[in-house]
C-alpha cells in the first residue's frame, strides 16, 4: 500500500492559480484505501473547487492509477474531457503523477503528497467515521535484509537507519533517543530474535549498504506467469 494524503486546500488552490478548467484523476486502490483519491473524494474536491470558480470538466478513477497502459485506454475514453481542461489534479500518489505526465500534453499538478509503503493495521470507527491506521514497513531501500533480521527492517524501524544496533541511545522506556514516543527499532529486531530463538543473528555484523542497487531511475521487469 503506497500511503498518501491530500494537500492542504490551500495548497491546492495556490497550486491553481490561473487555471478554471480542470480534470482530476484518482485511483481505486491506494489512494481510494487512504481516502485520499477516490470517487467521493473526486467528487467532493469538485465541489470544492466549484466553490471557488473552477469548473472540473471530468474525472477518472482507474482501478490502478500506476497502469500506463490500461490508464493511457482509459485517457482515450475521456479525450473530449481532457481537452476541455487546463490542467490536471492528481489526487493519488507521485507514480500516479508521472504516468499522466508521461501520457498526456496537459499541465498535471499534485494534489496529494506520497508518504510511503506500508500496510493498514487497524480500522477504527469514529464520531466522523471510519478511520484506517497504516504503518511504514518498507523504505524501498533497493537491498533487502528482512530474512536476516527476523523479518523486521532496521532501515526504516530505526530513526537513524542503523544496520547494526542498537546504538545505546535507547531509553529506559525502550523508545529512541530521538523520537521519545517512538519504540527503538533495534530492540524490536532483539525481541523478535529472542522469540524466535535466533539471538545468534544479532552478532552478524551487516555490510554498508549497497546503494548502487538504488541508482535513480531504475527500469525492471517480470516475466508474465
Amino acid at each position: 500500500m503506497v500511503l498518501t494524503v491530500q494537500k492542504s486546500r490551500e495548497d491546492i488552490l495556490k497550486k491553481l492559480k490561473g487555471y478554471r478548467k480542470v480534470f482530476l484523476s484518482g485511483c481505486q486502490a491506494c489512494a481510494a484505501t487512504c481516502r485520499t483519491g477516490g470517487e467521493p473524494e473526486l467528487k467532493e474536491m469538485s465541489e470544492f473547487l466549484a466553490e471557488h470558480g473552477i469548473e472540473t470538466t471530468g474525472y477518472t478513477v482507474p482501478d490502478r492509477g500506476c497502469l500506463l497502459p490500461k490508464i493511457k485506454k482509459q485517457l482515450r475514453e475521456k479525450q473530449a474531457e481532457l481537452d476541455a481542461a487546463e490542467a490536471i489534479l492528481v489526487l493519488c500518489c507521485g507514480l500516479g503523477n508521472q504516468v499522466l505526465t508521461e501520457l498526456t500534453k496537459k499541465w498535471v499538478i499534485s494534489g496529494a503528497d506520497t508518504l510511503f509503503l506500508g500496510p493498514e493495521w487497524k480500522t477504527e470507527l469514529t464520531p466522523q467515521g471510519l478511520v484506517n491506521h497504516f504503518e511504514e514497513k518498507c523504505s524501498l531501500c533497493g537491498e533487502c535484509i528482512l530474512d536476516e533480521l527476523g523479518g523486521l527492517c532496521p532501515h526504516t524501524l530505526c530513526a537513524k537507519g542503523l544496520l547494526n544496533g542498537p546504538c545505546g541511545g535507547t531509553t529506559p522506556e525502550g523508545k529512541c533517543e530521538v523520537k521519545g514516543d517512538r519504540p527503538c527499532g533495534w530492540l524490536l529486531i532483539y525481541n523478535r530474535l529472542k522469540e524466535l530463538g535466533r539471538l545468534d543473528l544479532m552478532k552478524v555484523r551487516q555490510p554498508l549498504k549497497d546503494w548502487s542497487k538504488k541508482l535513480k531511475p531504475l527500469r525492471s521487469k517480470a516475466a508474465a506467469i
